[in-house]
């Protein structure tokens, strides 16, 4: 179990590699536009290993869609203030992205299924100030429904 602090930072090359999540597989390769066109993080642990990863990709003019991995030691890890600390850092990383890509919108997918542990997740994002725009059926991978949530800047925070 982790006991130390955490940083988040930006990602740089090779961080997807050296961080092997479940569910990381279908954005190893999109690494390097991750690098080049959208904005990327890393979490690390005291030991300097990674223990996150997420990003912003743009879609389309104006928009992005987020990804996040977290490893189960950082979600054991997470209670009471460091989760409170964790979801400001998170966010802080996130309004930068609307700023850095120009960006009025971001969203987040997230599996519809409760058998997924998927509840976690979107009160995460929820957190973080997304708000749900409603269930994409059959939308998934694999043909799950997704719940797709989205956040717009606020204009205080630029």
């Amino acid at each position: 179990m982790m006991k130390g602090p955490i940083h988040i930072r930006d990602m740089r090359e090779g961080d997807m590699v050296a961080f092997d999540a479940v569910g990381l597989e279908s954005y190893r390769a999109a690494e390097p536009v991750i690098l080049t066109v959208g904005k990327g993080w890393a979490v690390e642990n005291e030991a300097s290993q990674i223990v996150a990863i997420g990003g912003i990709i743009p879609s389309h003019p104006g928009s992005g869609e987020s990804w996040f991995i977290i490893e189960p030691s950082l979600q054991e890890y997470l209670s009471g203030l460091r989760a409170l600390s964790f979801i400001r850092s998170c966010r802080d990383f996130i309004i930068s992205a609307f700023v850095s890509l120009d960006l009025h919108r971001i969203q987040a997918h997230i599996i519809a299924s409760p058998a997924t542990g998927s509840y976690q997740s979107a009160r995460f994002v929820r957190c973080m100030g997304f708000v749900s725009e409603g269930i994409r059926q059959a939308w998934g991978p694999s043909g799950e429904d997704m719940e797709e949530f989205v956040l717009f800047p606020q204009k205080e925070e630029f």
